[in-house]
């Protein structure tokens, strides 16, 4: 490839979206698909940057590190912080790409398009139908199912995996000659296949501790046949999360407890093979887990979502 783009894996998409750059075959609107932590939003905004950047995307020039830092003129982004897009924010997205541009091209980029409420949708699918000549746009969604239909037909989608473990690891070695087998090894095991996790947890071995500590307490929950120590962990999620929340801050105890009982279970299912019965068992509490996540993040009651879990594990 000719960008150094600093991801992991992806190289089908990249060396894809390189032919469009040097082919002058660019789209006007391009819709990276697929899982959270796997470099969607960073190949974005590298993608960005080699549209923009006049010196072959240096990344020392003063565009290059206004993109970086969100404050490029003419690179508008919207970055997820968990709420969703109201129409408001569109149509000043709208007005910005219409106004006077000092580069060749506006870009747009948009960090989680099932965010839009409908009336957004409505209004970005009316600029995706009527696209300006020097504009792109660069949005990235978990689920196709999550937008509409019409707003998916008028964008290129791409299609982006989880990178397997070998390619993780590998990257790690070689990003992080310093760190240890061990780290990585764990980082990789606890990544869940998200490379950007991956390189966070390596980064940050205070919470890669913290995270083998988790994942070891729910092996040691998941194996009791009773519920009692079960109950008495959920309630102090439960209540650690109203504490995050009295002091102002994000709740992430729960969430973070979700993902790694996900984490868990998917493991655990590869311990497995050969058993069916014993598969079909671990796979219903994966999807009961995966449920659980999803009533989470629509603000259901907490306490209500970690019983109702609670019970379904034991079947």
């Amino acid at each position: 490839m000719i960008y150094s783009w600093s991801t992991i894996g992806h190289n089908k998409q990249l060396n894809q979206l390189e032919h469009d750059i040097h082919g002058e075959r660019l789209s006007h609107a391009y819709l990276f698909v697929g899982p959270a932590g796997i470099g969607k939003m960073h190949i974005a905004k590298t993608l960005a940057g080699i549209i923009q950047c006049p010196n072959n995307y240096c990344r020392t020039c003063p565009i290059c590190k206004q993109i970086e830092k969100n404050i490029h003129q003419d690179t508008i982004q919207l970055v997820d912080k968990g709420e969703s897009i109201k129409i408001e924010e569109v149509k000043g997205l709208v007005e910005r790409v219409n106004l006077s541009t000092q580069s060749n091209r506006k870009v747009v980029i948009i960090d989680g398009l099932e965010r839009l409420t409908p009336e957004a949708a409505n209004a970005l699918l009316k600029t995706l139908e009527e696209p300006p000549s020097h504009t792109i746009i660069i949005a990235t969604i978990h689920d196709l199912h999550a937008t509409l239909a019409t707003i998916v037909s008028r964008m290129r989608a791409v299609y982006f995996k989880k990178p397997t473990h070998a390619e993780i690891r590998a990257a790690l070695a070689q990003l992080y000659p310093q760190a240890n087998t061990e780290t990585i090894e764990s980082a990789v095991a606890l990544s869940f296949g998200a490379s950007g996790r991956a390189r966070a947890l390596v980064e940050d071995p205070e919470r890669l501790s913290e995270l083998r500590k988790e994942f070891d307490h729910i092996a040691y929950l998941y194996e009791q046949e009773g519920l009692a120590e079960r109950i008495v962990h959920m309630g102090e999620l439960t209540k650690a999360e109203a504490e995050e929340k009295d002091e102002k801050k994000a709740p992430v105890i729960v969430s973070k407890f979700l993902d790694t009982l996900q984490l868990f279970l998917h493991q655990k299912l590869h311990q497995f093979i050969g058993d069916e019965a014993q598969q079909l068992r671990i796979i219903s509490h994966i999807e009961k887990a995966h449920d659980a996540r999803q009533l989470y993040e629509k603000n259901i009651n907490t306490r209500l979502i970690l019983e109702h879990l609670n019970v379904n594990l034991l079947k």
